[in-house]
């Protein structure tokens, strides 16, 4: 056969798949069914003894969340990022969307033996020392009247940091949101940018060989999961920094990626790292006995992730 012909039955045989697949799927939604796409964000937990599972639709309910368990002394699992694609008969989605958070509840539930929140139960209930109080006081001097948004957002990720390392109290967490609540209060009369039209980037530094590197992300989950794994492997990182760009401010929003690399550079710079190694050189308040024998109790369950998530745990508290 020559190849124009060969080339043309190929052609052929292209263009009646497409159409095979057009009108199965008209089939399907003739049917009342529709391919659609289900995602979540799912973490678990033990409060009071009991062991419970959060799971949700939206990134932003997730950190929030996250931000107010470690208020209250809770450790939950890193969250993790579930989706789902599959063909829903109509009038079935909220059933399905439901089936679907169930399931990513109990895949949780496999990856995280009892005896992992024992441990984080154990090991959670030690109070923070409020070690960080004369090291964030330090800082204040040179975040006050500067009237820079983005210094308060840095500091914040701090504060939230130092109350996560067990090095700062509720009550001292409480003071430091009172005092950045009022030096927000001082640029009050700022024209706020707003637009319909946005770009959020969030990022982190680390130390990687000596050198400063940067991690940046329109995807908050990417960010949070990257930085969750250098702690695991034992890298000193720094807090999360947000931002959004808005179209009013920058014709094209495709060199935002680039600018926001700039911010980084400039406010993660050699001077704020040294902060966040003073912090993570504080001592722990958790006893490193108890953490090596949570640790060799969960390892014999063989789950990775429990392993990986009391690791992480553990270089957060400067156990290891």
């Amino acid at each position: 056969m020559p190849m124009e012909e060969v080339e043309q039955d190929l052609l052929l045989q292209d263009l009646d798949h497409d159409a095979i697949a057009t009108a199965q799927s008209r089939e399907l939604i003739n049917s009342g069914f529709m391919e659609e796409e289900f995602a979540c964000y799912g973490t678990a937990y033990i409060e009071q003894g009991k062991i419970k599972y959060y799971i949700s639709s939206t990134e932003r309910s997730m950190n929030k969340f996250m931000a107010n368990c470690i208020l209250n002394n809770i450790y939950p699992t890193p969250a993790k990022y579930f989706v789902m694609r599959c063909n829903v008969p109509a009038g079935m989605r909220d059933d399905i969307r439901q089936q679907f958070k169930k399931h990513s509840a109990f895949l949780l539930q496999q990856d995280y033996p009892k005896i992992y929140f024992a441990a984080m139960e154990k090991l959670s209930a030690y109070h923070a020392d409020n070690q960080a109080m004369s090291i964030l006081s330090a800082v204040k001097t040179e975040v006050e009247n500067t009237f820079d948004q983005v210094v308060l957002e840095v500091f914040r990720g701090l504060v939230l940091e130092a109350l996560t390392m067990k090095h700062l109290t509720k009550e001292s967490y409480a003071y430091w949101m009172n005092w950045l609540a009022d030096e927000y209060r001082k640029m009050e009369e700022e024209i706020l940018e707003y637009n319909y039209y946005k770009r959020s980037y969030s990022g982190f530094a680390y130390v990687n060989r000596g050198r400063l590197q940067y991690v940046r992300n329109a995807f908050e989950t990417k960010v949070i999961e990257q930085r969750n794994r250098m702690i695991t492997e034992g890298k000193v990182v720094t807090p999360i920094l947000h931002k959004d760009y808005y179209a009013g401010t920058y014709a094209n929003l495709d060199v935002c990626k680039d600018v926001f690399r700039e911010l980084l550079e400039t406010y993660y710079n050699r001077g704020f790292f040294s902060i966040v190694t003073q912090l993570r050189d504080l001592p722990s308040v958790v006893p490193i006995k108890e953490y090596d024998m949570w640790l060799e109790k969960v390892k014999t369950m063989g789950k990775k992730k429990a392993v990986d998530s009391l690791v992480y745990h553990g270089h957060l508290w400067h156990v290891l």
